[in-house]
């Protein structure tokens, strides 16, 4: 009697997780739908191929199932002409009790008339602190402040000088550390979760600022 009642309570919570999930992802779908026209953009719920349009950008490179879905995208033309797409992504890492599914949005936009050398900043993590204690240090900055917040890796170290102005620096450090990628005429942005409508326009920003603050002498250098 006990195993057919746990049986049964296993059962109960899978439906119910099931259905929730399902819920939840419909009520996502909604979301971008609607935030959609707001932008002028297009919205695609099941796009293909995105994966591998961004081949060596994180997180296409980690884990395994890799899933983009409910894609927005459009032309914008200030600062100049940027082409966007913003996606929902999911992977899995880790198996067994250790499996974990990791959800996030991303925004990307490519810039034709730029070429940026491939440049990472992402919130700076304990591992990294180790291994600058023996000597694999990243780009260190005048500020301690964003030193300590970001990890910086450019092929380009000049580049990364002239891009990173104390400008930009005060720019970033007024939200919270982000994952950004430069590379080629592509600037991505990832939220290690799911961007709400608020958010995404927030990281839309910050890439549009970035580019506006580029400056002369930066810009120059990525024509």
């Amino acid at each position: 009697m006990q195993v057919l009642i746990i049986i049964s309570l296993i059962v109960a919570i899978v439906v119910i997780t099931a259905i929730i999930g399902r819920y939840l992802h419909r009520k996502r779908q909604q979301q971008m739908f609607e935030l959609a026209p707001s932008l002028g953009f297009a919205f695609d719920p099941e796009p293909s191929d995105l994966e591998s349009r961004y081949t060596g950008i994180w997180p296409m490179d980690a884990g395994r199932f890799h899933t983009s879905f409910n894609l927005l995208s459009g032309v914008t033309d200030r600062p100049t002409t940027i082409h966007w797409e913003i996606f929902d992504h999911r992977y899995t890492t880790g198996s067994g009790k250790n499996k974990r599914t990791h959800r996030m949005t991303i925004v990307a936009a490519t810039v034709p008339r730029f070429s940026f050398p491939r440049l990472t900043m992402r919130p700076e993590g304990f591992f990294d602190k180790l291994a600058a204690m023996i000597g694999y240090d990243d780009i260190d900055f005048p500020s301690d402040e964003f030193s300590r917040r970001y990890h910086v890796k450019c092929e380009d170290r000049k580049f990364a000088y002239d891009l990173l102005t104390p400008r930009v620096i005060e720019c970033l450090l007024a939200g919270p550390p982000r994952h950004w990628q430069l590379h080629g005429p592509r600037m991505v942005l990832v939220s290690s979760r799911p961007a709400s409508p608020q958010d995404i326009r927030d990281m839309m920003s910050l890439i549009q600022g970035l580019i506006e603050r580029i400056g002369q002498h930066a810009a120059a250098r990525v024509r």
